[in-house]
């Protein structure tokens, strides 16, 4: 049987998007699937060696907005020569370009997968310009429109599109039981990282980046009381900067940086509580994965409401510290939910997720229009 031949165009291996990426298609019948990765950041050695040995291979891309010219004949020569079923891309608002390439060499696949709630970084109107003409184009390039939520869809898709059923909703589903509470790491980390059994752990996962608004945390963390700490799990280019800011501020001692971890599982379990301060987000993972672990879960309002159902967790305004702040205290120190059953009503865990992705392979390899109203009749 011949292989269905899959790239997926995305920026880079580190952070939410690139875990996704790799939790999904490391799941997908490699006897079915052939999975490569375009990207302008293969700099993840762990990653990009993880795909290398198990599903595909990496390339690296030209970015185009050094040289579009050179990214264009770069990306044209890899789809011709490895003949791709399908194109993925998922640069929001930027994904019309590869998929027009995509287009015009005859791939029949070519989806295009949102994954932002807002613009992260760049020029605001260059971006909004962009986003108008991918909105555009969407309609005559891509036969797929993914979102990871509904918030997602509406940003680069548009109301009006979701509403209609033309976009179909992919959620970053996770492997459920790889998340669950275990006790025996809790007591393991807290003991690794010095932290006593009556201190509360407030956890941050994600990339240390302007859009996660870390500078709130700090603020957060600072207001608490002294048996409060902040473990921020994760890098970025703010990495320096928020260090610094501990410094001067006088809570260095307050709060933990510890890098980017493969053992993330067992930090869910060592906390008490999962605090996510961003200006925005599509649709979170790390908040699912802190579900998993029956994690008490703070958010901000501006984060897609599509977790007003669970119980663990509360949404609380962006600038307003002190609610924060007290919402904090008044969380009960190793207070746990059991979030499971709803994560799975909702269609979270990774199995169901990766069967609607292979549908969507399968169909769109095909030509096939993919639209919410379609996957429904399946």
């Amino acid at each position: 049987m011949k292989k269905i031949r899959v790239l997926q165009i995305v920026p880079g291996l580190r952070g939410g998007i690139g875990s996704i990426l790799i939790n999904f298609c490391s799941r997908l019948d490699r006897d079915k699937y052939q999975i490569d990765f375009g990207v302008h950041d293969d700099s993840h050695r762990e990653r990009r060696e993880f795909i290398d040995n198990t599903m595909g291979k990496v390339y690296a891309l030209p970015r185009m907005s050094k040289d579009y010219r050179e990214y264009k004949k770069f990306l044209s020569h890899l789809i011709e020569k490895n003949n791709y079923d399908i194109v993925h891309a998922h640069q929001n608002h930027m994904s019309f370009i590869p998929l027009k390439i995509a287009k015009r060499l005859g791939v029949p696949g070519r989806i295009m997968h949102s994954h932002a709630t807002a613009f992260e970084g760049g020029s605001a109107i260059k971006n909004q310009v962009a986003k108008t003409i991918n909105r555009f184009m969407m309609n005559t390039i891509a036969n797929a429109k993914l979102a990871c939520g509904n918030k997602a869809g509406e940003f680069i898709y548009g109301k009006r599109a979701m509403q209609k059923g033309e976009v179909v909703v992919l959620p970053n589903a996770i492997d459920i039981e790889k998340f669950r509470f275990d006790r025996s790491k809790r007591e393991k980390m807290r003991s690794a990282f010095g932290l006593g059994v009556n201190e509360k752990v407030v956890l941050f996962v994600g990339r240390l980046v302007e859009i996660k608004n870390i500078p709130l945390c700090l603020e957060i963390i600072k207001r608490c009381e002294n048996n409060v700490k902040l473990v921020i799990c994760g890098s970025g280019y703010k990495e320096q900067s928020l260090k610094d800011k501990c410094a001067r501020d006088g809570i260095a001692s307050k709060v933990l940086f510890v890098g980017e971890r493969e053992d993330v599982a067992a930090m869910y379990s060592m906390a008490d509580v999962f605090l996510l301060t961003s200006f925005a987000e599509g649709f979170p993972m790390t908040v699912v994965e802190a579900l998993s672990s029956g994690l008490p879960c703070f958010i901000s309002d501006t984060i897609t409401d599509e977790f007003r159902d669970f119980e663990a967790v509360k949404y609380c305004p962006l600038h307003d510290v002190d609610n924060w702040v007290e919402t904090i205290k008044e969380c009960p120190l190793g207070m746990r939910y059991d979030m499971v059953k709803i994560l799975n009503k909702k269609k979270l865990n990774i199995e169901t997720a990766v069967n609607m992705l292979s549908q969507i392979y399968d169909e769109a390899a095909k030509g096939m229009n993919i639209t919410a109203k379609y996957m429904e009749s399946k």
